[in-house]
């Protein structure tokens, strides 16, 4: 079996993790285009690596169409 990817990736970035306060903080390349206020789902794999997906508001749940 192919397994095609048919996202767009974007170059290789290395950032460093800083300490702010009692946070630890990632920051995102002005490049990726992240708008203020987005929110992500944050994953933590076996191996280390750390997942953001930006979290989508489920249509069908809430008020919001009124």
């Amino acid at each position: 079996m192919t397994t095609i990817n048919t996202q767009k990736e974007r170059t290789a970035m290395t950032i460093k993790a800083r300490k702010v306060g009692n946070l630890t903080v990632l920051t995102i390349p002005k490049e990726f285009n992240v708008k203020k206020g987005t929110e992500f789902e944050v994953k933590q794999r076996n191996d280390g690596s750390i997942i953001f997906k930006p979290k989508h508001r489920n249509p069908f749940v809430g008020n919001w169409f009124n």
